[in-house]
């Protein structure tokens, strides 16, 4: 409310929440305070908005697909609100209504404004985007990259909310009854931690399984092997990682980086794994579907590879729970170790959360390339290996004649290379 007053009729808000029960909480809420404070305003029930006798408005609107903030584009508006903007798994709908903070009357300040509880399906990038590790950006005015604008976090504590308490005082010991349930969840609720996610998939994730990157040296007779991620205009995430003489799976090192071509990925890639023995290399499956050139994006990193004397790379498992298992067992049991130089890959793990519909599966989110990375590598080196060439070759072959027999050979090979099972670039290993 606070500019309504002085701007009038070139005052216009518009208020999101993510479904529209979520809404009618705030609608109602927002009778309680409207009401009183501005005498001569009143609600249009079916338009979902709140008009002030200045000429005001406020609009309180829904937004449950990311496709809807279409619906919004060439509006223009001086505040904009998102209430718990977390609940919103990417944020395409944050960025596009950005652009609709304008005004063409005379208001020089215009206001985007979110609130927001640790959790929930847009955690990572909220967090990336606002919070960062440790809360470092509290109070930290920062100009943003994308939108231009002056961005700023500020955190709460429920000591912070002093009208509740006085008219409660017991609400923090219920609050502490929930220990038994979720101490995470108490621990973002009571203290606004948002390096704890309530749901946490990695419930034994602990800070004891980072180590300095200067105390980690990555010894020549280690055996070394690469995860990634492939992305365009989501994140590439690369990871080297190694077995150390004490049989753990060490983390060593990371590139995470977006619009970049193949070969300037594989470029990179090459100059970062100078002086490891790099032995194998699992990428995205969805590389070897999509194609930029004649070849697929795998195809073309594999040929760039192979220049740098590296691996060329394997398709990586699409098994979500069985690479989340065995990521839960290495850490439960201190198996592995991540050095702090991997900050993207540290920043996301505590996020990760449980599908709430596959509870033995980790809930896809926007900004958890970094994860995945670590899981394609992890389980391709560590899972289930796959069935050797040679057997899948010999179950197309059953007719008795010799020729024909290695034609089925031929035939049964070229669609298994073609299927991304095999790799038909042969490379010189280094070692």
């Amino acid at each position: 409310m606070q500019d309504v007053h002085e701007y009038g009729s070139a005052w216009r808000g518009v208020l999101f929440r993510k479904t529209y029960p979520q809404l009618e909480d705030l609608i109602v809420r927002s009778k309680e305070i409207y009401l009183q404070a501005y005498p001569g305003c009143h609600f249009a029930e079916q338009a979902k908005t709140w008009h002030f006798p200045n000429g005001a408005f406020l609009r309180m609107r829904s937004l449950e697909r990311d496709a809807d903030a279409d619906n919004y584009l060439g509006h223009a508006y001086t505040w904009i609100g998102w209430d718990e903007l977390p609940t919103w798994a990417t944020l395409t709908p944050y960025i596009k209504l950005s652009a609709c903070l304008r005004s063409t009357q005379p208001v020089p300040v215009k206001r985007i404004r979110s609130t927001g509880n640790p959790g929930g399906i847009g955690h990572v990038w909220c967090k990336n985007r606002f919070v960062g590790t440790h809360n470092k950006f509290a109070w930290l005015p920062q100009r943003d990259d994308q939108t231009g604008f002056i961005k700023l976090f500020v955190p709460s504590k429920v000591t912070d909310n002093k009208i509740l308490l006085s008219q409660d005082p017991g609400y923090i010991s219920r609050l502490q009854l929930l220990a038994g349930v979720s101490q995470a969840l108490v621990k973002a609720w009571l203290e606004g931690d948002w390096d704890v996610v309530a749901g946490a998939y990695f419930d034994v994730w602990n800070a004891g399984l980072i180590r300095p990157q200067g105390e980690i040296r990555v010894q020549p007779w280690w055996p070394c092997w690469l995860g990634m991620d492939w992305g365009f205009k989501h994140c590439s995430a690369i990871y080297w990682m190694c077995t150390d003489d004490e049989g753990k799976v060490g983390v060593f090192d990371e590139l995470v980086e977006s619009g970049q071509s193949p070969k300037d990925l594989a470029e990179h890639i090459g100059s970062h794994s100078q002086g490891y023995k790099v032995e194998d290399f699992w990428l995205s499956h969805d590389a070897f579907a999509q194609r930029t050139d004649a070849e697929t994006i795998g195809e073309q990193i594999g040929q760039e590879m192979a220049a740098w004397g590296l691996p060329y790379p394997a398709k990586a498992s699409t098994d979500r729970i069985g690479g989340a298992q065995l990521l839960y067992k290495l850490f439960k049991f201190k198996r592995i170790w991540i050095s702090d130089k991997c900050a993207e890959l540290l920043n996301v793990l505590p996020a990760i959360v449980h599908d709430p519909d596959k509870p033995e599966q980790t809930l896809k989110m926007d900004g958890d390339d970094p994860y995945d990375g670590l899981r394609y590598g992890v389980y391709g080196k560590l899972g289930p290996r796959a069935r050797p060439e040679n057997d899948l070759i010999m179950e197309k072959i059953n007719h008795p004649d010799p020729t024909i027999r290695h034609m089925q050979a031929l035939l049964a090979k070229k669609q298994l290379q073609q299927a991304g099972k095999l790799q038909g670039v042969s490379y010189n290993r280094r070692y």
